[in-house]
């Protein structure tokens, strides 16, 4: 149960363009500029969600302190996902899994200094 962030727009696996991983199977919230981060700050472009249970919400922000004044997207678990990519962060759209909102300013793809997990 994790997303792992790539510093690439992938469209499958790149093994080498991957920069960190969060759980989760708990809320939790994490600001990338922090040392220890899981991901480092202004690096991810996109995901995968491997094994995320249905009515997860996964929001990355380009804000280090989670702020809604600049770009963010959030995603929605519709449904137990055993493995599904985004490949950017810059795009809103649905399919019967997800639902991926992007609220613009001026871009988040190898902007995000934050995540923040809110699990069912």
């Amino acid at each position: 149960m994790a997303v792992l962030f790539y510093k690439s727009n992938i469209s499958s696996y790149q093994i080498s363009d991957f920069c960190g991983a969060v759980p989760t199977s708990q809320s939790a919230g994490w600001n990338l500029k922090s040392s220890g981060a899981p991901v480092p700050n202004d690096t991810a472009r996109s995901c995968i969600l491997m094994d995320v249970g249905k009515g997860t919400v996964i929001t990355v922000y380009d804000s280090p302190d989670a702020k809604t004044n600049d770009d963010y997207t959030t995603i929605t678990a519709l449904e137990n996902i055993v493995e599904l990519v985004i490949s950017t962060f810059e795009q809103s759209f649905s399919n019967s899994q997800v639902v991926v909102t992007w609220t613009k300013n001026n871009g988040l793809d190898g902007k995000v200094s934050y995540i923040k997990i809110q699990a069912p």
